[in-house]
């Protein structure tokens, strides 16, 4: 017995998840996050289909469990589960058969979308039997004293944790933390305490033994976990089950011989929890413009087993259920992002159709627009557009952020169209927008401003062109890091309007720059870097060969050049100016990238 439950302490090491309000996005934010999420979604399921499903999944599982852990003493376990497991075992099964515990733990520590589908009939079966104990001692505890408010009471845990996360424990007062697995606990501090001397000459340098204690208020409705004394393998050990996704706040981190860390039990009904959940959720869809489900897959699988995620949500949640209407738009997604956009605009008209979120409805629309666009049918792209700006026009409190996204749209077809007015006006509207939004998104502002430059230059009129340049980059230079991938994109586009208006020695100064940039953030492999191993000339005389590169082998930069002609939009952004090739009437260039490189022109804090 007291090696079972060491084993769980000792591999549980990352169970915890602690969420940094100072931090709007982190590796364990989102572990914090995702696990709220797949419970509220878990727990929505439609277990009517529970009867007709639970053979075939069953079978899933032992197919898995068997292909992961295939040794005799493995095999026996999963024939016995085969044979002997019943719904009202679930309990017994997780407490007395520690491979059957590490397994499903493991499976939701990692965040396992495959194992975690096939996983799915025994963690509702685990859940339903705690729900019921919660219930039934509940019930018994307000027939006893029905006027008295129950006692706080106290259980614990004695864990392995890294140093890491104790410390970052100490320095989170005050802040909530998750847990991302089944969590066992025990009334009985001594029972905890047991585990101390079997530990103890285990420590590596980075572990230590930490004995948790975690107040309960019987008073508050919070169904995350049950009394299972009675029904446990192990019923001297008067063990609660807490479900994953629990939360908990920190109250206190203190040392003696070993850390002592004080825990509450929160609702998630809890204000201050509700505000993150709405906050975090008000993130993904303004950072992400996606739904928080899409998020939750992307985040877990990398979209490997979304398809079949998805298809379990629409078969499980019930119809009215509003994550159907995301698990469409979802697989839209999918096939959108496979070049299969037909089948995409069928799922994102059906997730547009069976919801009565007009946002979202808007949402959908511009989703499909997107696919049109993707298959070059600018017509019906643009009418989606607008039908989406519209909608969100009319809402109450309307999303300038979302409105200025349509319009951006808009404008960028009327650009592809050579519809230059209709796309200045949209630019127009999407710059008076982004003015409007409270927080200035200053990279909205620049990307608005670039878009009009990028008009008026298609436009031919680049003295206005060379305005909104002016704004790009005073904006840019006071609010993007100087090796920030955006300012390097910005300076590329820079230099391809100065290209357009043949003043070449601005181009590559702004080539040189975004060059620069993309040296130092992206791999030497990178596309952004695909030509930096080569050294080139630029031809000013003879405008048959303008805008043409001829390449020269590296560190030969004034040597007899090999004749392999490069349009500029692919090398003009690594080159710097060196001189030029006497008498030849060939400007010579090498290659950025170089610290060494000489001649890379001034830095034009202003477009001339």
């Amino acid at each position: 017995m007291e090696q079972i439950l060491y084993q769980r302490g000792a591999e549980e090491q990352l169970s915890l998840n602690i969420y940094n309000q100072q931090e709007e996005s982190s590796d364990l934010n989102d572990r914090f996050i995702w696990m709220y999420v797949f419970m509220n979604i878990f727990f929505r399921m439609n277990h009517s289909l529970y009867s007709s499903t639970i053979a075939d999944e069953k079978r899933a599982l032992l197919e898995k469990l068997c292909e992961m852990y295939n040794d005799i003493e493995s095999l026996r376990v999963w024939n016995h589960f085969d044979s002997k497991y019943s719904r009202d075992q679930a309990i017994q099964w997780y407490t007395n058969e520690g491979l059957f515990y590490t397994a499903l733990n493991r499976t939701l520590r990692c965040r396992n979308l495959k194992l975690l589908t096939v996983f799915r009939f025994f963690i509702f079966d685990l859940y339903e039997q705690l729900m019921q104990t919660y219930d039934s001692q509940k019930n018994k505890r307000k027939h006893e004293k029905s006027d008295q408010l129950l006692p706080i009471y106290s259980v614990y845990r004695r864990q392995i944790l890294p140093l890491g996360q104790i410390q970052r424990m100490k320095h989170s007062i005050g802040s909530f933390a998750s847990i991302n697995s089944f969590f066992s606990t025990t009334r009985d501090r001594h029972i905890a305490e047991r585990f101390r001397s079997k530990s103890s000459d285990e420590f590596t340098i980075n572990l230590r033994s930490v004995l948790f204690k975690i107040d309960i208020d019987p008073n508050l409705n919070i169904r995350q976990y049950g009394d299972i004394q009675d029904i446990s393998a192990y019923r001297d050990e008067k063990e609660l089950l807490f479900i994953p996704g629990t939360i908990f706040q920190i109250k206190n981190v203190s040392k003696a011989n070993d850390y002592f860390i004080e825990l509450k039990l929160c609702s998630e009904n809890d204000k201050e929890i509700h505000d993150i959940i709405s906050k975090w959720k008000q993130y993904i869809e303004s950072k992400l413009n996606q739904s928080y489900l899409y998020w939750f897959v992307e985040e877990t699988d990398k979209l490997n087993h979304a398809e079949q995620y998805y298809r379990l949500v629409l078969k499980y949640l019930p119809k009215n259920d509003p994550f159907i209407s995301y698990s469409y738009h979802g697989l839209g997604n999918i096939y959108k992002k496979n070049g299969k956009y037909a089948e995409a605009i069928t799922y994102y008209t059906e997730a547009r159709q069976i919801s009565n979120d007009r946002r979202w409805q808007a949402k959908c629309y511009n989703s499909i627009a997107d696919a049109y666009l993707s298959m070059d049918n600018e017509k019906l792209a643009l009418h989606n557009y607008k039908v989406a700006k519209s909608m969100y026009e009319c809402e109450t409190n309307q999303s300038y952020r979302n409105i200025a996204d349509c319009c951006s749209n808009i404008g960028r077809i009327y650009q592809k169209i050579k519809n230059y007015n209709k796309a200045l006006t949209s630019f127009q509207e999407v710059l008076s927008l982004n003015e409007k939004i409270a927080s200035k998104d200053s990279l909205h502002m620049i990307t608005s401003l670039m878009n009009l430059a990028k008009t008026y230059c298609l436009k031919r009129d680049y003295e206005e062109a060379r305005n909104y340049l002016n704004r790009a980059l005073q904006m840019s230079q006071k609010h993007l890091k100087q090796n920030d991938p955006e300012l390097g994109s910005m300076y590329k586009d820079i230099g391809n309007i100065y290209q357009e208006d043949k003043q070449f020695h601005l181009a590559l100064s702004f080539y040189h720059k975004a060059a620069e940039i993309y040296y130092y953030t992206y791999p030497r492999t990178d596309q952004h870097n695909g030509t930096t191993s080569k050294s080139g000339t630029f031809y000013h005389g003879n405008p048959n060969r303008d805008n043409n590169f001829w390449v020269y082998p590296r560190h030969k930069q004034l040597e007899v050049p090999q004749w392999d002609t490069y349009n500029a939009d692919d090398l003009c952004d690594n080159y710097t100016y060196l001189g030029t090739s006497g008498g030849s009437g060939l400007k010579t260039y090498r290659c950025n990238g170089h610290s060494n490189a000489s001649g890379s022109g001034s830095s034009q804090g202003q477009a001339q």
